[in-house]
C-alpha cells in the first residue's frame, strides 16, 4: 500500500513534543512538506477516549502519519487497521480490535486514527525497550523487548514498520486487509463495555472489518455511543 513517507514527504524527527498527533495536524494544515512525526520524548500523547500515551526518550516509538494518499476515502479508519498489522507484523506481536498490539494478555502498543480536514492521521505508539513499567500497569503493559529480547531504536523499528506497511495490499476495502489480519487476530474472547453498562464478548471480525459482540450489532473501529439496541460510530 501507499506509505505516508517519502523522498517528498520525510520524516520529521523530534527530540521532544508534547503529541506527534497535534504536531501532524498542525503540518498537514499548514501544507509543509512532511509525512510523519516521530518524537523521542512525548510528554502529552493520547490515545482513544484521550487516554494518556507518554513515550520516554529510546523507549518507545511515538509516531504519527498523516496519509494524504487516502483523503476523503469513504473508509478512513483502514488505514489505521494496515498500520495495526504492519506493526504487529515489525515487533512479532499480535492484535486486538480495534487499535491494541499485544503479547501475552499485555499491552505492547495502541493505534489512534483521527480524520483532519479529510485526511487520516495515525498515530503509532509502542513499547519498544523499557523492562520496567510504573505499578498501576505493570501487569497489563509489556515492551517488545521483554516479549521477544529484541531492542530497537526507534527509527529503526520505525523503518522495518514501513517494509511491513508498503508489502499490504492497497486497501479498498476490509475485504483487502482481511486475509493478514486474521492470522493475528485475538480479539475473539475480548469483553467489552457498552455505553448502557452491558458486557459483551467479541465473536468475530466479519467482512467489513466490523467486530461482532455477542447478539448486539458491529462495532467498528472508533469510539462507540448509541442505545442498548442500537450503536454507531462516533463522528
Amino acid at each position: 500500500m501507499k506509505v505516508p513517507v517519502d523522498a517528498e514527504r520525510p520524516l520529521r524527527v523530534l527530540a521532544s513534543i508534547g503529541s506527534t498527533q497535534d504536531e501532524a495536524a498542525r503540518i498537514l494544515r499548514s501544507g509543509e512538506h512532511c509525512g510523519a512525526v516521530l518524537a523521542h520524548d512525548q510528554t502529552g500523547g493520547r490515545g482513544r477516549h484521550g487516554r494518556r500515551w507518554l513515550a520516554r526518550a529510546g523507549d518507545s516509538l511515538a509516531v504519527s502519519m498523516i496519509f494524504r494518499d487516502y483523503a476523503n476515502h469513504p473508509a478512513p479508519w483502514l488505514p489505521g487497521m494496515a498500520v495495526g498489522i504492519a506493526a504487529a507484523q515489525a515487533g512479532a506481536v499480535r492484535l486486538r480490535w480495534p487499535n491494541d498490539l499485544f503479547w501475552q494478555g499485555r499491552k505492547v502498543g495502541g493505534i489512534l486514527t483521527e480524520v483532519v480536514d479529510g485526511v487520516p492521521i495515525v498515530g503509532l505508539g509502542v513499547n519498544l525497550n523499557q523492562m520496567v513499567f510504573p505499578a498501576e500497569i505493570a501487569n497489563i503493559a509489556t515492551s517488545i523487548s521483554l516479549a521477544s529480547g529484541a531492542s530497537f531504536a526507534p527509527e529503526a523499528f520505525f523503518a522495518r514498520f514501513l517494509e511491513r506497511l508498503a508489502a499490504l495490499p492497497e486497501p479498498e476495502s476490509w475485504s483487502d486487509l482481511e486475509p493478514v489480519w486474521r492470522p493475528l487476530d485475538r480479539t475473539p474472547g475480548k469483553i467489552y463495555r457498552l455505553p448502557d453498562g452491558r458486557e459483551a464478548v467479541a465473536e468475530r471480525l466479519d467482512g467489513d472489518g466490523f467486530t461482532s459482540i455477542g447478539k448486539t450489532v458491529n462495532l467498528s473501529g472508533g469510539p462507540v455511543e448509541g442505545t442498548p439496541n442500537r450503536l454507531q460510530i462516533a463522528p
